[in-house]
């Protein structure tokens, strides 16, 4: 499968927010290869927010 990836940087009420969303696309032209598991459908939804220093919550 092909990983397509996006990434946002928000600011929601003064609050530092970044969010990356990533899926699977069954589009591929690259062959199975032998030995390695092809993963069918992948969904994945993460957001990290700043904690107005250094560092993230």
């Amino acid at each position: 499968y092909v990983y397509v990836r996006e990434r946002r940087d928000l600011d929601v009420g003064g609050r530092k927010i970044c969010v990356v969303l990533a899926k699977s696309s069954s589009v591929s032209k690259c062959p199975e290869k032998k030995g390695v598991i092809r993963v069918k459908d992948y969904k994945q939804s993460l957001a990290i927010e700043s904690d107005g220093s250094d560092g993230t919550k």
